[in-house]
């Protein structure tokens, strides 16, 4: 089988062409229907068309996934859309989406995104109503990873491929994550992943974790919404075969110079 790819083109469609139990892991941030200004992709779907689309993507990668596989599902608790002003509890939605398809649940991490001291102090608000009940609104400051296995729960592996140091496995199985920790009291430095080439980057240390403690070196790696290159690259660093896909052969073209230009 092909590996060590990144393909411009439509996820379905490229899931479609993969074997059937072929990946180790998946670890993917699908579009949050926020209203995000992607490079082609339309991010304001409505709410039975975004939940049938993320289906049919899910599907395929319960398809390809080993039966010890598992996928790493990065999403917000709650979205407001940027044009329809909207909430959706999209979470949830994914949850019951992998329910339904078969998808055995795992864990449950949250991740702090983080901001600026000052703002996670409380010296700036989202406003909404200031100071009333009428319709207060909330800064989000925090994901969440929903991790699922397919069939078998636990990864057989080689005991020379892993790659977890004993402190690393200690810190990361908290259920809440920081990143870029501080000296202070309050772990708050924001999330660096820069959002000048693409709008919705997650950092690489996330990835990092993941891959460490759920693969080992030499598992097959696959993002479907692979944007960037987030998932590709680190995989590549990290010793790990990859395949990504995206909708936007800019965005692949980004993904694959993170990996040349080592």
């Amino acid at each position: 089988m092909k590996k060590n790819y990144i393909q411009s083109g439509n996820s379905l469609k490229l899931l479609q062409k993969l074997s059937d139990e072929t990946i180790d892991i998946i670890i993917t941030s699908p579009p949050y229907n926020a209203g995000h200004n992607y490079d082609i992709y339309n991010d304001n779907l409505e709410k039975q068309e975004y939940i049938a689309f993320l289906t049919k993507i899910f599907k395929q990668c319960y398809r390809v996934l080993k039966k010890d596989g598992r996928i790493c599902i990065n999403i917000p608790f709650a979205i407001k859309n940027m044009k329809s002003k909207q909430v959706y509890f999209v979470s949830s939605w994914v949850t019951s989406i992998c329910e339904k398809i078969g998808f055995k649940s795992f864990e449950y991490i949250a991740w702090h995104k983080g901001k600026a001291l000052n703002h996670f102090q409380g010296n700036n608000t989202a406003w909404g109503s200031w100071k009333s009940p009428s319709c207060p609104n909330f800064r989000p400051l925090g994901e969440v990873i929903l991790v699922f296995y397919k069939e078998e729960k636990s990864h057989k592996g080689e005991i020379q491929n892993i790659d977890i140091s004993s402190e690393e496995f200690k810190n990361w199985t908290k259920n809440m994550w920081y990143f870029d920790e501080t000296n202070s009291t309050v772990m708050c430095v924001a999330n660096n992943a820069r959002k000048n080439e693409h709008p919705a980057p997650f950092p690489s240390e996330l990835v990092a974790r993941l891959l460490k403690l759920y693969s080992y070196k030499g598992d097959l790696v696959l993002d479907p919404f692979n944007g960037i290159g987030t998932t590709t690259h680190t995989a590549y660093q990290m010793e790990r075969h990859y395949i990504g896909f995206d909708i936007s052969s800019n965005y692949c073209d980004i993904a694959r110079n993170k990996i040349n230009n080592e």
